[in-house]
């Protein structure tokens, strides 16, 4: 790692907020480190912070991997190349994702990743909708999101199963991995409506996360009890109910409305993400292909039972696109080729939002923007690309504690897998 170092902002941070950039990136870190700065101000504000805590974003030239990151406790680093290396969408939703966190309560009993339900479920339902909220991204990027999140998880075969089986199979199969983001969204999604509309607006899924993150300010470790609780309080004992329902693999689906007057549900036929053989095999120290599916578009493509692939295959994005190919290096008898495939398997009816005609002046968010919100940046479809995992999306051993947790600075421990919003140009 080699380059200039820039920071912003010149003058010292008075709200606690600062980032650096190495290199030359193609894009205007220094306007980056703004917006993500701003957000970090609406993040304090929404979670009544009133004394500033330092929180620093460092960015990194990395021509192998751009857009892997890795976070510390009240810290995130995170990469870019060139050309779709340097998507400055892609970093701003990684940015928001990751800042969020810091912010959040954790459900910590039960342990680890049979929890990353609430942690990352939390923050990918806010990552767009708080900049959306804030006026920091338009309408169409909020739903390029929404739709990136809900095609992915509507069209996984994997889609139901239970969350106690989700640390099990974790690393093994990208499918599983991406459950507690993308099912732990769409369930919040339909808590957030639930709440609006008993209350007439007057509660949402900001009421549930401020109680218990005063709940955990005070000294409690929470559990999935404590959110029972929270639902039993608020919607009644039906919501605890669906709760464990939820937990017990069914699919949550939100309601036409429930992201707001300018959105309403649909279909479409899309096609699941079909590896073609054993997903183990690509978390594996050495990668050799075995229970190849006959017919599968791998197959078809030529490859075979005892390859084995050369390089890190990140899956966790292609899962979210459509036509995205997939191509591995493989090793077989001594040479070394290629294949290109598209990982798809059956088509099935998805389900997607779609906008619709509103009256002029109709506001699309849900929340009123703060009067100091600035107005929605202009930017390209939001994509997140990841910290990666064993299956090539990033490090094994990265600072972040199970599925997004920030533990103590210095706690290294196997990261969560790299999760991106891949958008129509990026390839991860």
């Amino acid at each position: 790692m080699a380059g200039p170092i820039g920071t912003w902002p010149a003058a010292h941070a008075q709200d606690g907020f600062f980032g650096a950039w190495q290199g030359r990136p193609a894009f205007d870190a220094g306007a980056l480190l703004a917006w993500t700065g701003a957000l970090h101000g609406h993040y304090r504000q929404m979670f009544g912070q009133t004394r500033p805590a330092p929180y620093g974003v460092f960015l990194r030239y990395n021509p192998i991997n751009a857009g892997g990151g890795v976070g510390l406790r009240n810290a995130f680093v995170t990469t870019f190349g060139t050309g779709r290396g340097a998507d400055l969408a892609s970093i701003r939703i990684t940015l928001a994702h990751e800042m969020f966190h810091t912010f959040q309560p954790y459900i910590t009993r039960p342990e680890g990743l049979e929890s990353s339900w609430f942690g990352e479920g939390l923050a990918t339902f806010y990552q767009a909708r708080l900049p959306f909220r804030f006026g920091m991204i338009d309408a169409d990027a909020f739903l390029h999101d929404l739709n990136w999140t809900a095609a992915r998880y509507y069209t996984s075969a994997m889609a139901s199963v239970p969350n106690a089986q989700v640390p099990a199979r974790f690393w093994a199969d990208t499918r599983i991995r991406t459950l507690p983001y993308d099912r732990g969204m769409l369930y919040f999604a339909t808590v957030d409506h639930a709440l609006r509309k008993k209350s007439g607006g007057r509660e949402s899924l900001d009421t549930l996360v401020l109680a218990l993150l005063a709940r955990q300010k005070a000294g409690a470790a929470l559990a999935n009890a404590d959110w029972e609780d929270q639902l039993a309080r608020h919607l009644g004992p039906q919501a605890v109910a669906d709760f464990r329902a939820f937990l017990d693999g069914a699919v949550p689906l939100p309601a036409s409305d429930a992201f707001g007057p300018c959105f309403a549900r649909t279909t479409a036929r899309l096609r699941r993400y079909d590896l073609g053989f054993a997903t183990d095999v690509l978390a594996e120290p050495k990668r050799v292909v075995r229970s190849l599916v006959p017919g599968s578009a791998a197959a078809l493509a030529g490859v075979r039972d005892g390859d084995e692939i050369v390089d890190p295959v990140p899956q966790d994005g292609i899962q979210g696109e459509q036509t995205q190919q997939l191509t591995l290096r493989l090793r077989r008898d001594g040479r070394v080729f290629t294949v290109t495939y598209l990982p798809r398997g059956e088509t099935v009816d998805a389900w997607q939002w779609q906008r619709v005609p509103v009256a002029p002046g109709t506001a699309c968010t849900l929340e009123k923007a703060p009067a100091h919100a600035r107005p929605a940046a202009s930017a390209p479809a939001l994509r997140r690309r990841p910290a990666s995992c064993p299956d090539g999306n990033a490090p094994a051993a990265n600072r972040t504690g199970n599925a997004g947790h920030h533990p103590p600075q210095g706690h290294v421990r196997r990261a969560d897998c790299g999760l991106y919003r891949a958008g129509r140009g990026y390839r991860g």
